[in-house]
């Protein structure tokens, strides 16, 4: 075992396994094989749900999301100087939020869904509920004025 990750109900775990050729296998309550992947630098479960998330390196500069759902995004390519970039999820893993830095110009990204805002981003994004309704939001600026971004999820 490399690693391994508890969702917040613990009702799951995730536990990365090192497997050949740079690849891990991801194992769900150490019984239940999800797939390979190349190497895994973390796993996220969504809140009140067992679905998740999880950043895999593909060894050539670019970086890829998988969901449990089996859906996949990227290549992306940032800069991992400061770390690496975290994936906020939605409830059930169906929105998600992912900001980085890219490396080839250095500018401060924000992808929610797969979309980028224009938005001139700040640095980071919470995940906010109000009312029963859930959100994302974040800071921006505009010609020096700050503004309070908020994105009601379905």
């Amino acid at each position: 075992m490399r690693d391994y990750f508890v969702s917040k109900s613990r009702k799951s775990v995730a536990v990365i396994k090192s497997a050949k050729a740079g690849r891990d296998s991801l194992y769900l309550n150490d019984k239940y094989f999800k797939g390979l992947y190349n190497r895994i630098l973390y796993l996220k479960f969504a809140p009140e749900s067992e679905e998740w998330a999880l950043l895999s390196d593909n060894s050539d500069g670019s970086y890829a999301i998988h969901f449990s759902d089996g859906r996949t995004f990227g290549p992306f390519f940032f800069d991992t100087s400061q770390g690496v970039p975290g994936i906020l999820l939605g409830k059930n893993a169906k929105n998600w939020a992912f900001y980085f830095v890219d490396a080839k110009t250095g500018k401060k990204k924000l992808l929610v869904n797969n979309d980028e805002r224009k938005e001139d981003f700040m640095g980071d994004i919470g995940l906010v509920k109000e009312d029963g309704q859930e959100y994302f939001s974040w800071f921006s600026m505009e010609a020096r004025t700050v503004y309070l971004n908020k994105l009601l999820l379905e």
